[in-house]
């Protein structure tokens, strides 16, 4: 798994069928000081609770694609979490 903040959201009429009443996020990977690392990811919220400015961790590959029994979902990534707080040892 890996964190993320949720920077916007997509609105699409015209997408798959398995996404049917899925909200679709974009997220900001971030490292575990929440420094942005790397490119944005469409993403949806398999929570169907997060919001902008949240920060959420998220799987991606071959682990997005098997999170609900069946056939093989069309994620690249999917959110599956939401971060209610974040220790490290420099806190």
């Amino acid at each position: 798994m890996q964190m993320a903040k949720v920077i916007g959201s997509v609105w699409a009429t015209h997408r798959h069928s398995s996404l049917g009443g899925v909200k679709l996020c974009i997220i900001q990977p971030v490292d575990h000081e929440r420094n942005p690392q790397g490119a944005p990811l469409i993403a949806p919220d398999i929570t169907n609770q997060v919001g902008r400015g949240e920060f959420v961790f998220f799987v991606d590959g071959g682990d997005a694609m098997r999170l609900v029994p069946g056939p093989r979902l069309p994620y690249d990534a999917a959110v599956v979490g939401i971060i209610d707080s974040l220790s490290t040892d420099k806190d």
